[in-house]
């Protein structure tokens, strides 16, 4: 049952004030960072792009069983199933053919929650209310109960932490594998073959220290594993070493090393990797609009918080404020993106100009068509009338 109490507190105009322009001082620092994510981000995208192309021409599909002296310090791109006959161990379990072991420690914790409220009030003042609530959860970090607002829920020492442990060799065919392509490695399984253990019980495939698993108290810990086991498939595109090794390929101020999980091709392992950068500058380019945008408006904030003696005017200059920023961060954002395309695409950047320039000269054309087709039809229609009226008169 989750345990709440509830704290007020009134806030003053002045501090109002004085915390919005504190605020806008951070508003300001994520303002300009935002530009900055934006242009590296565009950079990057330019990068991956080359890389991909650089890929497609200078690698070498090799069969992974056969190794040619020849392309020693090439760029070579192969696949096939990964063997490694090591045996990764911590102090509690041992896991033979292993790539990779890891160790997940929970422990059962109380966990403050705060949930705050604001009310404006005439005159410019707040009323925040704010929430404390306590459940008891399990987390895999320690949560520091000495920050807590009650002080009597504590949580014991996290003594043990979670680890990661890595396969130094393996084989790939018969290249060597070695522990960064461990690293690399996908295709991670539980591990549920726990070995009896006197210090633990053993629950839900989890070893679990406590009274009772079905009614866990504060402090009790379970512990779960999963792993790469040997025979996981994997293409790799790196440099072929001479000691029969993978690594980066040097290339202009990076370096090209690709891992995929599966079998796949040349082709596949490119075309993955273009879409993985083609999500990764879409997410930045939203991420970079929406650091600008949540910046803008904390810098404008002390402007609604002097209109604050008011509610009704401040929260109506708020809801305004927002779709106004909203679009000007907007514009800022895409003018960003195209200007970074002028410094790192400058030929795309120049074909979209003359596009755009002919797009407008073509309207500009139709226009100018349709003005003198309506003319002399215009000047038909204000004729007709007169010469209605002399016939008239004529009669």
């Amino acid at each position: 049952m989750t345990d709440s109490f509830q704290e007020t507190r009134k806030i003053s105009y002045g501090e109002n004030i004085k915390n919005s322009f504190a605020g806008a001082l951070g508003g300001l620092v994520l303002f300009l960072a935002s530009f900055g994510l934006l242009w590296w981000n565009e950079g990057n995208n330019v990068a991956q792009i080359h890389k991909a192309n650089y890929m497609g021409k200078a690698a070498i599909e090799v069969d992974a069983n056969k190794i040619d002296r020849k392309n020693d310090n090439q760029l070579v791109q192969l696949s096939g199933v990964a063997t490694t006959n090591e045996t990764l161990s911590d102090d509690i379990i041992k896991v033979p053919n292993a790539f990779k072991l890891t160790r997940k420690v929970e422990m059962y914790q109380w966990e403050e929650k705060k949930k705050t409220e604001k009310k404006d009030e005439l005159g410019g003042g707040t009323t925040e209310v704010t929430t404390y609530s306590y459940d008891k959860v399990w987390a895999s970090h320690a949560i520091n109960s000495d920050s807590f607002k009650r002080t009597s829920y504590r949580n014991p020492e996290f003594k043990m932490e979670g680890a990661t442990l890595y396969a130094q060799t393996g084989k790939l065919g018969e290249f060597k594998l070695t522990e960064k392509q461990s690293k690399s490695m996908g295709g991670t399984v539980d591990y549920t073959d726990l070995p009896s253990n006197s210090a633990y019980k053993i629950v839900d495939n989890k070893y679990y220290k406590g009274y009772n698993p079905e009614n866990p108290q504060i402090g009790d810990i379970r512990i779960s594993y999963t792993y790469i086991p040997s025979g996981a498939e994997v293409s790799i595109i790196a440099q072929q070493k001479s000691d029969n090794t993978l690594d980066a390929m040097p290339y202009k101020k990076s370096s090209v090393y690709v891992q995929q999980g599966g079998i796949k091709d040349k082709a596949a392992m490119i075309d993955t990797f273009r879409q993985n950068n083609k999500m990764v500058t879409i997410f930045l380019r939203i991420l970079g609009w929406f650091l600008m945008f949540s910046g803008l408006n904390m810098m404008i904030d002390p402007l609604i918080v002097i209109f604050k003696v008011v509610p009704f005017v401040a929260n109506v200059l708020r809801f305004f404020s927002k779709g106004v920023v909203a679009l000007v961060t907007l514009a800022l954002s895409l003018l960003t993106i195209a200007i970074a395309w002028l410094a790192y695409r400058p030929f795309l950047s120049i074909f979209l100009i003359a596009l755009i320039g002919g797009i407008g000269y073509g309207v500009k054309v139709m226009l100018d068509k349709r003005k003198t087709t309506e003319a002399p039809a215009a000047a038909q229609v204000a004729e007709q009338p007169a010469n209605g009226e002399n016939n008239s008169d004529n009669q």
